[in-house]
């Protein structure tokens, strides 16, 4: 437990980590008080909704993401595995309650994106980090 420990004023002239039986031993009754616990503040809520976060791409950044998850059954095997990868990743968010901007896979589907050049260098980070605002927010 956190304890302060108190001068003849009542005021605060140190604060410890202690036992009570360290406290009887160590300081007259009196002259320490528990410290209440301080919640945590907590974290800014990051899930937004689906709407949102396609709205955080630009409309060419969405039209080549779309062109890229089209299927040319012409094309070598890892493009076209690429291309289904990309469709699986979209049928995903589509099929999803709301987008955790804080969730890893998120960040690292916007980051390949990046990586593969369907959104120029730098806009991954642009996208996930960007502050949430009251009216992207996910509140179901």
């Amino acid at each position: 437990m956190i304890y302060e420990i108190l001068d003849a004023q009542g005021n605060v002239e140190n604060t410890i980590v202690a036992d009570e039986q360290f406290l009887q031993a160590n300081y007259p009754k009196g002259n320490y008080r528990l410290v209440p616990d301080v919640p945590t503040p907590a974290t800014a809520d990051r899930r937004i909704t689906k709407l949102a976060f396609r709205n955080r791409f630009t409309k060419a950044e969405k039209a080549g993401i779309e062109f890229a998850a089209m299927d040319d059954p012409t094309a070598p095997i890892a493009q076209r595995q690429q291309a289904a990868a990309l469709r699986a990743d979209l049928k995903d968010q589509e099929q999803a309650t709301f987008i955790d901007l804080d969730d890893e896979d998120t960040r690292t589907g916007v980051l390949t994106l990046e990586a593969v050049g369907l959104i120029a260098a730098g806009r991954a980070v642009e996208i996930i980090d960007t502050p949430v605002q009251d009216s992207e927010r996910f509140t179901g």
